[in-house]
């Protein structure tokens, strides 16, 4: 299973939503008051200090440039 995968389907199964292509980039889970994106915990645990590297940035930025 590709890394994260996992958390992306607790958050779906949690929320009863699926994931959705907006704007050419996937979102893990849509609903109508919010875009979910999940995050593999263990890379938190594993290396806390680079866990929001520039791309994990990048794309929590664009996420919230969508949402608006």
């Amino acid at each position: 299973m590709q890394s994260g995968k996992q958390y992306e389907q607790n958050v779906q199964v949690f929320t009863g939503r699926t994931s959705q292509i907006i704007e050419g980039r996937e979102i893990d889970s849509v609903t109508d008051e919010a875009l979910i994106e999940a995050k593999d915990s263990e890379t938190a645990r594993n290396n806390p200090h680079n866990f929001l590297n520039k791309k994990i940035r990048s794309q929590i930025k664009e996420t919230i440039r969508i949402a608006k």
